[in-house]
């Protein structure tokens, strides 16, 4: 999979998402929102974002295909109209695997507590020297 060139932006009620993804079938596109997370999906590019709020999948959002340039533009309204997303610049870190899980963080878990990715049940030693 390629990662499309992208930019993001916003204002008081949506985050604007600019792909370019040049000859691709727009019958073919794939759009995920679900919470703070945001994937597009068209072959062969793959985009997976998590914006540090939530999004809001209410019939408000919707998408814009220019074919001649090739770039989508996605409108992904937010769960709370006139918030801030912070570090809409920094790329990398929407792009970047969330660890933990945010609602459980919202839950009293802890915003920095994160949870180990692998966790041993049950062990026992065994030698053998045979």
């Amino acid at each position: 999979m390629i990662t499309p060139p992208f930019e993001v932006s916003q204002d008081d009620e949506f985050v604007v998402v600019k792909i370019t993804a040049k000859y691709v079938k727009s019958s073919e596109v794939e759009f995920y929102i679900l919470d703070e997370e945001f994937k597009f999906y068209v072959k062969p590019y793959f985009l997976k974002l998590t914006f540090p709020h939530r999004l809001a999948e209410d019939g408000g959002e919707g998408a814009e295909y220019d074919v001649e340039r090739g770039l989508f533009t996605v409108r992904l309204p937010k769960a709370v109209h006139g918030q801030h997303f912070e570090d809409l610049e920094l790329l990398t870190k929407l792009m970047a695997p969330r660890l933990g899980c945010a609602r459980g963080a919202e839950a009293g878990a802890g915003a920095g507590a994160a949870r180990p990715l692998i966790e041993v049940i049950s062990s026992s030693s065994s030698s053998s020297n045979g």
